[in-house]
């Protein structure tokens, strides 16, 4: 059963956000045999959980970080508003979207 329709734009995608009741079986969320772990942030690891397990930081970043800096520098290049300019812009606000798009599916891989 549909609740709630949301149709939001963001950069050059729609998107529609459907909201649902759906009836869960208590069978499936047993909670009793669900533990609790440890887990601390950190700047040499993404992730360090009290069992010992390490995650990495993602090492996708760097090269995009390389990309959006010369980006910046053919934009500061580009007389402004000027139609180069406009595009080099799209350019930047695609390639922040996919950075942002690539964080948000490393958190949701990770949890």
């Amino acid at each position: 059963l549909v609740k709630q329709t949301t149709v939001k734009k963001q950069g050059d995608n729609w998107y529609i956000c459907l909201v649902c009741e759906l009836e869960v079986d208590a069978e499936i969320l047993d909670v009793d045999k669900l533990s609790a772990i440890g887990i601390d942030v950190g700047i040499l690891s993404y992730v360090t959980t009290s069992e010992g397990d390490k995650i990495s930081n993602p090492a996708y970043l760097k090269s995009m970080i390389r990309r959006v800096r010369f980006l910046n520098r053919q934009l500061s290049k580009k007389k402004k508003f000027g139609s180069n300019w406009k595009k080099t812009i799209i350019k930047i606000r695609r390639l922040h979207a996919r950075i942002v798009n690539m964080r948000r599916d490393f958190l949701h891989k990770l949890s």
